[in-house]
């Protein structure tokens, strides 16, 4: 028995002493990696409202402005390092993190074990293995608010069986869809999850007179934010562009998201992102299974505990109705990370932390814990074995990282993602700088090379800023985006072959009268970028003089 209680107090600690190992080793290489281009996007987003511009009509953007509000109010006030909205990313992962170790731990009055520190490890270590291309994006940052929207449609729920007074009730509702309006402006997905733990709750408490009063300060919340929101389109004069975008450009941008499903690519993901991944296999029938036992099962079932009590705040009853919110969520989430959205790899992570937060809080039977226990183990001994962010050779780059900072050498050392390539852009970005340019001097055509902008404080020549992707997806305004291009006032155009998908050798085969690989073929060298003058090449990356007329726009690339 002593022998037991001493493994019971240990196992915790040398969780906490490993995450601990984990915060000191991966933070510093984690803070000196690029942005995605994503990111880097919405600077120049913000960068472009905040210096008197108009979001949609000056920036072609197809989703909803939360997340450029977002970038403004950070880079307003703390600046344009790229460590800063590292840092935020961070910040916002620990809030996740909190929420669910707050949401796991019903019983406060009990310690709290093993499954906190596994949870938080788990958390921070999937995503210190995720690629640039995951981190600082908008489904990650939307997990934030939707988790502290569902704590309070918990509290609301258990105020539903409680009789608290209907004021207090409605408040804290109003307060509760405020958190979900706040979320739907990240991304409108964050309707899905809600919707589902709405309907939830009714089969928690069944549609009574109090939980509509609840549903309605719900309602009001939503609709505050989104009058707030509406209110700045109007204010700075972005509300007519932004319908326009909404009606006229995005049906093609939504249409777009079907040439691009099939199973295969949730293949890789799984495989990629184990073993985190793996949860799934467990959250998933898990919540299914919950969401089941409360249609099928005892019509009282939240109102009695397994030990029959029927106090709504008792940890039992808590952790009846937080299993079956949670359940509803995380499927909710779940469907439209799978269904709705683009494949991209960053949809797919908050669903990954929802299975998390969902396996390490499973109340498992005393004889199956120590399965359990095994199993956790196992999980984080293939970590160890296979996770990037403990390779000894990028772990070599720690004290360049905390001793020198994101420079490019740096990061090429330390980069995942190998858009862009930051063993070729320092020589591109030094080439234009020799060219003395400024101001709107330079077209970026690939969308990977966007961080051009922040990196050289320029600005874009046109609205479109990411010109290959806006091209190939928005082919009724083929038109309008050629013409736009070809009256922009730049004077130079960066390329990347990256997109070609060259191998080395052919890379390095030029072409002496075209200073292009040889095997691009007649078919692009005719077409915008590849028609513009080469003056410079690195690597993958190429320098064009601008030169007009353009010729048509090279959208071939597949989706």
């Amino acid at each position: 028995m002593q022998r037991k209680n001493l493994s019971e107090q240990s196992l915790p600690l040398l969780a906490w002493l490993a995450l601990a190992t984990l915060l000191i080793a991966a933070v510093p290489l984690f803070l000196c990696q690029h942005l995605p281009n994503d990111a880097a996007y919405y600077d120049v987003q913000a960068r472009c409202v905040l210096e008197g511009g108009t979001l949609y009509k000056d920036a072609v953007e197809p989703n909803l402005p939360g997340i450029v509000w977002v970038h403004m109010a950070i880079r307003s006030v703390f600046g344009w390092s790229t460590v800063t909205l590292r840092l935020f990313d961070l910040v916002f992962l620990a809030g996740t993190s909190s929420l669910l170790v707050r949401w796991n731990r019903v019983d406060r009055s009990q310690p709290q074990g093993l499954q906190t520190p596994l949870l938080v490890l788990a958390v921070f270590w999937m995503h210190f293995c995720l690629t640039e291309w995951c981190h600082c994006q908008r489904d990650g940052w939307m997990l934030l608010p939707g988790l502290a929207a569902l704590s309070l449609r918990d509290r609301n729920l258990r105020d539903t069986n409680l009789k608290t007074a209907l004021p207090s009730l409605w408040g804290y509702s109003l307060f509760e869809g405020m958190l979900w309006g706040t979320a739907f402006w990240l991304k409108p997905h964050i309707a899905f999850p809600a919707l589902f733990a709405l309907l939830a709750s009714c089969l928690w408490a069944g549609l009574s007179r109090r939980l509509m009063t609840s549903f309605s300060g719900v309602l009001c919340g939503g609709l505050l934010m989104g009058a707030l929101g509406a209110a700045w389109l109007i204010q700075s004069g972005t509300w007519p562009h932004f319908w326009e975008m909404l009606l006229e450009w995005n049906p093609e941008y939504v249409a777009a998201r079907s040439q691009r499903i099939s199973l295969s690519w949730y293949l890789v993901f799984f495989e990629v992102f184990s073993p985190w991944t793996w949860a799934h296999l467990i959250a998933v029938p898990w919540a299914i299974l919950t969401i089941y036992r409360q249609l099928f099962g005892s019509p009282k079932r939240h109102a009695q505990a397994d030990n029959g009590t029927t106090d709504p705040s008792s940890p039992e009853i808590t952790k009846h109705r937080r299993d079956l919110l949670m359940s509803a969520f995380f499927i909710g989430w779940l469907l439209q990370a799978v269904a709705i959205q683009y494949p991209f790899a960053y949809v797919q992570t908050p669903a990954i932390v929802l299975a998390i937060g969902l396996c390490t809080g499973i109340r498992w039977r005393a004889d199956l814990f120590p399965v359990a226990r095994l199993g956790y183990g196992f999980v984080f001994l293939v970590a160890l074995l296979g996770s990037p962010c403990t390779e000894p050779a990028r772990l070599a780059n720690w004290l360049d990282c905390v001793t020198q900072g994101p420079t490019a050498s740096v990061r090429a050392n330390v980069q995942y993602e190998t858009i862009p390539s930051w063993h070729d852009l320092p020589a591109i970005i030094n080439f234009l700088k020799e060219r003395n340019v400024h101001g709107t001097d330079v077209l970026v055509f690939d969308a990977g090379l966007v961080t051009i902008f922040n990196e050289m404080d320029l600005r874009p020549p046109n609205r479109y800023v990411y010109t290959d992707v806006h091209a190939r997806l928005f082919k009724s305004h083929a038109d309008n985006i050629h013409d736009t291009v070809e009256h922009s006032p730049h004077r130079y155009v960066v390329s990347s072959l990256i997109p070609m998908k060259l191998t080395p050798e052919q890379i390095e085969d030029i072409n002496p009268q075209t200073n292009l690989p040889r095997a691009m073929g007649p078919e692009l060298l005719d077409k915008f970028p590849y028609n513009q003058p080469v003056i410079f090449r690195q690597g993958v990356y190429i320098v064009h003089r601008a030169v007009h007329p353009i010729g048509e726009l090279y959208t071939s690339r597949a989706p």
